[in-house]
């Protein structure tokens, strides 16, 4: 008798439920001389034997399959072709139908199928879902864990998408491919038949995940970081520098195209290194540029130098090179990396406004001097005119006088006005000369600077024009007024030529009220400044420009008298002071006239006056309203 026998098979039958179970098959064949042959078998279930080396299979597929995506990741595969791997490795390692690579679009409202596997063709790319509860893959994003479903036609956490349901999906499970900021997406497997996926299947998709978002975010990092190293070339090219790495140990060095540009020659055309810079470097600065190397390097310090570089076609070019210096931690120099920008345009530039400035400089001295000396000239002038109109004048008014007491008897009353009327234009041109010739002597007297107080300058002058007030309803409000730097009878012309003219303009008004004060003003330059104000006849601010000029007049002199010098006396003072005066008023509003001094003049003292204690307000500390 021969007997044959098979050896053991196993195989995977579907139990009860969802329950897969392992059987054994064996086999033997038996012939007995003349007989035919008979086959005998037996089964029996070895699910307890064989399934952990089933599993075990399983697992080193699985484990595989990360390994190879992991590979493919270190290699810098693109993320397009990488997603694909991902679909496919873990399509087969988990026995799947379907898997997919949803990647969650800038609207943060929908996942579009960037890589798959199984889907109907022209899916892929194309498809979308929903976030949140409108499918699998969105509600996992909400959960923020992974999702696994055992039968999505009784899921409750959830709605099916159409992606799923139209490909019949009965189970799957999803994990989320993280990223830095925000998800980039969903990696799903899933089936058509019901099956429980074990917490390892789980563990082996987010491993592929977390690669994918590994790469992902690598890949982005490089893609920005070329970005911006083009752009920065870009920059550095639009600026004319160049950038550049310097090793001390070596004394090698790394150089981007522009500084070659830079320094003449063509990208790569020469090797790289300190030598080969120095060689650049114009003769005359060679020595002072080392030199400032070998001072930043010695002291631990950053390198900010201006040479001159001597192309090879002969050209003299500036250059700014401007470094960092770089210490290992024992603060030990290693090395150096910075910017060399042309700065050929900006010295050219620099030069050429030197020239200008030495010869507007050498304009504005000639044209200086041309018109100090017509000042002189016209101011000799006018010393002289009016020095010399004084005789006349007194003839006029004498011989005036002569003829009222010689010919009294013979005049009549017509000739009496007209002497009356010659000796009146007599003594008027007498005042203008008098006025002009004070004018003029204001240009010539030295100013000699003092400690002026101008709280007891106003006491002064106030006594002194009392004479004027007398039988007056006059309302003065003085202010607190500071001590400053000045020369004391100049000052008093002012003070008094602006209170004499108060009084004047106000003499119509009962009562008169006339205040003076300062104030502080801060600015590019900080002045101290004394105004005036008065409640009289005022004046339009538009003719306000002719208030400072000699003998220039915006009231009639038979309503007020005078020579229409005083003012322009006043800014001629405050000039030679290095203030400035200027004025505010409106038509029977009263005046309000400044003067400004510079406030590094000012002593640092001021003091409490009388007048402000007993005076109708406050004092004034700051600009009038």
């Amino acid at each position: 008798m021969l007997t044959l026998r098979d050896p053991e098979t196993p195989s995977r039958r579907l139990g009860p439920g969802t329950c897969t179970r392992t059987l054994a098959s064996h086999r033997a064949c038996v012939h007995e001389r003349s007989r035919e042959g008979q086959v005998l078998g037996t089964s029996m279930d070895v699910t307890e034997r064989v399934e952990p080396e089933i599993q075990l299979g399983v697992r080193a597929h699985q484990q595989a399959a990360v390994a190879r995506l992991g590979q493919r990741a270190l290699e810098g595969a693109d993320v397009g072709p990488l997603l694909e791997e991902a679909a496919s490795l873990a399509a087969a390692a988990l026995e799947v139908e379907y898997c997919e690579v949803l990647e969650l679009l800038p609207d943060g409202k929908t996942l579009l199928l960037r890589a798959g596997v199984g889907w109907k063709p022209g899916l892929v790319g194309r498809a979308t879902e929903g976030t949140e509860r409108d499918s699998q893959a969105g509600y996992t994003l909400l959960a923020d864990e992974p999702i696994v479903v055992e039968d999505l036609r009784t899921e409750q956490r959830f709605t099916g998408p159409p992606l799923l349901i139209d490909h019949r999906v009965v189970s799957g499970v999803s994990v989320i491919i993280r990223s830095t900021e925000r998800p980039f997406g969903v990696l799903g497997a899933h089936t058509s038949t019901r099956r429980a996926f074990s917490r390892e299947d789980v563990t082996f998709l987010e491993s592929l995940a977390h690669l994918l978002a590994t790469a992902i975010a690598r890949r982005r990092a490089e893609q920005a970081l070329a970005t911006s190293e083009q752009r920065m070339s870009q920059v550095l090219r639009a600026a004319g520098a160049g950038a550049w790495e310097w090793n001390l140990a070596t004394n090698e060095a790394v150089w981007s195209e522009e500084n070659y540009r830079v320094l003449g020659l063509a990208p790569g055309s020469v090797r790289a290194c300190h030598a080969t810079w120095l060689e650049r470097i114009h003769p005359e600065d060679r020595a002072r540029a080392e030199a400032c190397v070998h001072e930043a390097v010695a002291e631990r310090k950053d390198l900010n130098i201006e040479f001159r570089v001597l192309w090879p076609d002969g050209t003299v070019h500036w250059v700014n090179d401007i470094g960092k210096m770089v210490c290992d931690p024992a603060g030990v120099p290693i090395g150096m990396y910075g910017i060399q920008i042309d700065i050929t345009e900006r010295k050219q530039a620099e030069q050429e406004i030197g020239r200008l400035n030495e010869e507007l400089e050498l304009r504005v001295a000639k044209r200086t001097e041309q018109l100090e000396s017509a000042n002189r000239e016209l101011e000799a002038f006018t010393y002289s005119v009016s020095h010399d109109l004084r005789a006349p004048a007194r003839h006029v008014a004498g011989y005036v006088d002569l003829v009222r007491r010689k010919c009294a008897q013979v005049l009549d009353e017509t000739a009496g006005r007209y002497l009356e009327g010659i000796a009146g234009a007599a003594r008027r041109m007498g005042q203008l000369i008098d006025a002009l010739l004070a004018f003029s002597q204001i240009a010539r007297v030295e100013v000699r600077h003092g400690r002026v107080d101008l709280g007891a300058l106003v006491r002064e002058v106030r006594a002194e024009l009392g004479p004027e007030t007398a039988g007056r309803s006059i309302e003065w409000e003085i202010g607190r007024l500071p001590v400053v730097s000045g020369d004391p009878t100049l000052l008093k012309v002012v003070i008094t030529n602006l209170l004499s003219n108060a009084l004047k303009f106000t003499r119509g008004r009962s009562p008169a009220r006339i205040a003076v004060g300062s104030y502080r003003a801060t600015g590019a330059s900080p002045e101290t400044v004394l105004f005036v104000r008065d409640n009289g006849a005022g004046f339009d601010m538009q003719y306000v420009h002719k208030l400072f000029g000699v003998f220039e007049r915006l009231h009639s002199a038979t309503d007020f008298e005078g020579t229409g010098i005083g003012l322009a006396t006043c800014r001629r003072i405050i000039s030679r002071h290095g203030g400035r005066m200027w004025a505010e008023g409106t038509v029977d509003g009263g005046a309000t006239f400044y003067l400004s001094l510079p406030a590094g003049a000012r002593s640092h003292a001021t003091e409490e006056r009388d007048e402000g204690r007993a005076g109708a307000g406050p004092a004034a500390a700051r600009r009038p309203e």
